[in-house]
């Protein structure tokens, strides 16, 4: 099975560099894939950004990534602050994949982000908490309707938050009665089970639909004939009469 892995040439003596590398991991005899993408003042002149979004989603779906020497555009000063919003909370990432012995083989990758405003960053009166990534990945194989679960993504958090009265609040012995600290222990942990099964509706043997039912039966001519109005008379003068010889 090869090894799939982003490379990333730069520019200048980049490629130089790289095929050097590579010549030298060629001589291993291991698998290697790889992704190439561009990066730095190649990827600003062709894109218009010097980290594209074909490249951030190559590494982060491969894991390892191998990059030569890159000329990156830095600016100087600080003219505006630019937010960036970065999601987080439970992701829970799989891929399913069904052998030829209908096993279920499947890659999964559970992670679990919070704000950490502990370490957070204070640009220009902007508050910008950081982000406390948990994540677990694993393959696991799985006949159909077996379960499976991941824990041991914990999260322990301590805050402490204190409070005081200005001024009198500050004075020795007698300011800790204007003193109040909070403490909020929390403590987590995600629990992720999985129960996969096999749905193929194409091969999947389909009953025959039943045909629709009549509501209103059909009419009845001799029934109909003896009940209608009017053929009483003519029914009984039938009956009562002999034919003639």
């Amino acid at each position: 099975m090869a090894h799939i892995i982003t490379l990333i040439p730069g520019d200048g003596i980049g490629p130089e560099v790289t095929q050097a590398v590579l010549s030298v991991l060629a001589a291993t005899g291991v698998a290697i894939e790889w992704e190439t993408h561009d990066a730095g003042v190649t990827a600003v002149e062709r894109s218009g950004h010097a980290l594209p979004d074909e490249l951030i989603a190559s590494i982060r779906r491969n894991k390892v990534a191998l990059k030569g020497p890159v000329t990156t555009p830095i600016g100087q000063g600080f003219t505006s602050v630019t937010i960036q919003f970065k999601p987080f909370g439970v992701r829970l990432d799989f891929t399913g994949y069904i052998q030829n012995d209908n096993t279920i083989r499947l890659h999964v990758a559970p992670e679990v982000s919070a704000l950490d405003f502990a370490n957070a960053l204070t640009l220009q009166g902007f508050v910008v908490p950081a982000i406390t990534t948990r994540r677990a990945e694993t393959d696991v194989e799985l006949k159909d309707g077996q379960s499976f679960a991941i824990a041991g993504l914990l999260d322990h958090r301590a805050t402490t938050q204190l409070s005081k009265v200005p001024g009198i609040g500050d004075i020795p012995v007698l300011g800790q009665l204007f003193r109040s600290r909070n403490i909020n222990k929390n403590n987590t942990e995600l629990l992720v089970m999985v129960t996969p099964h096999i749905i193929d509706p194409i091969h999947t043997t389909t009953p025959v639909p039943a045909l629709p039912k009549i509501t209103t039966p059909y009419l009845d001519p001799k029934s109909f004939d003896k009940t209608a109005p009017g053929n009483n008379e003519l029914g009984t003068s039938n009956e009562g009469s002999t034919p003639s010889k």
